[in-house]
């Protein structure tokens, strides 16, 4: 985590940034939401973390929080490693090669949402982890289903584009834990459900916030309607990344972009560790390999409904930052490779 999180620091943007970031860090400094759907887990802890932090401007300050953010994220990415192949080295290496991913680091060192969504799909991995590991221990697929249940509805209070990775691991785990809790189910359906019903209460923030007086807000979320509209991306078309009214035509073209900028955004040999990882995840933990496959199955799906053309650099660059959770995935597979 260290040396990563020294690179974001060395190369951390100084001020307000371009894109989102003005409106993001305007959201959080007066309490209230941003663009749909909101964002209220990201806000919340923004708006805490500029107090806690009581030095430097607010742009700054944020901008750090995703330098803390992302470097954690590659020191969660690298004890699922650890915890996979019992290696330290390869771990290292794994959240080496992610952290430096060309899309990773450009969003480490400005405030934006994608460093917290790759910290909590980092969570997820080491989670689904437990379920292959070199010294499984009989509580542990348990505790890795109710943290994926957890993170799976967290996933409604922040970045949307986690479900395609927590679902397939949520249900990837229920087997495993449901057989090693008998005479415990009922406990263990209980917890699940006190732990869902905690990853909602972020959500509250969203009409708390539409009605503070001098808070950015997006939308009427202090109605039922303006809620619900805003949580479900309605003025994007929910199951589209393009707005639905500007008459784009969704293909897959960003999914081919994505394979073309691999070689340069990730690398040759992290590529070739993967394609490695791979073959070993899928003779040595099935399960795992399996909720990986659906996962990029679900990636490729989404790439398809992105409407921006490639031909456009700005719009392009837009798409670029959804590219940090298949990179993730790219590069638990290649520290498995290198192991």
């Amino acid at each position: 985590m260290l040396p990563p999180l020294a690179a974001y620091l060395a190369t951390l943007h100084p001020g307000l940034p371009a894109g989102d970031s003005g409106e993001l860090i305007t959201a959080a400094a007066t309490g209230g939401s941003a663009h749909p759907p909101g964002y209220p887990l990201w806000v919340m802890l923004a708006w805490a973390w500029r107090f806690a932090l009581p030095f430097g401007s607010v742009a700054w300050r944020l901008n750090l929080l995703s330098a803390v953010t992302m470097a954690l994220a590659a020191g969660v990415l690298a004890a699922a490693v650890h915890r996979l192949v019992s290696s330290r080295v390869a771990g290292v290496l794994a959240g080496w090669m992610f952290a430096i991913a060309v899309p990773v680091w450009t969003n480490a060192i400005v405030a934006e949402v994608f460093a917290l969504n790759a910290l909590l799909a980092a969570c997820a991995l080491r989670a689904l982890a437990e379920l292959a590991a070199v010294e499984p221990r009989p509580a542990r697929p348990r505790l890795a289903l109710l943290a994926l249940a957890f993170l799976t509805v967290l996933a409604f209070s922040h970045h949307h584009t986690l479900l395609l990775l927590s679902l397939p691991a949520t249900f990837t785990a229920l087997a495993p834990a449901w057989r090693g809790a008998v005479g415990r189910r009922v406990a263990l359906a209980t917890q699940a459900g006190a732990l869902k019903l905690l990853a909602l209460t972020p959500l509250l923030w969203l009409p708390w916030a539409a009605h503070r007086a001098g808070a950015l807000h997006w939308g009427d979320a202090g109605t039922l309607r303006g809620f619900a509209v805003l949580l479900l991306r309605a003025e994007y078309g929910t199951f589209r990344l393009d707005p639905a009214q500007a008459g784009l035509h969704a293909g897959g073209s960003h999914l081919v972009r994505f394979a073309q900028s691999l070689p340069a955004a990730f690398g040759w040999l992290p590529l070739l560790l993967a394609a490695a990882g791979a073959l070993v995840l899928v003779r040595r933990a099935r399960a795992v390999a399996f909720a990986l496959a659906v996962y990029a199955a679900l990636q490729a799906w989404f790439y398809t409904r992105v409407g921006f053309p490639t031909e456009d650099a700005r719009l392009r660059g837009v798409v670029e930052r959804f590219d940090i959770l298949p990179l993730l995935a790219l590069a638990l597979l290649a520290g498995l490779g290198a192991a």
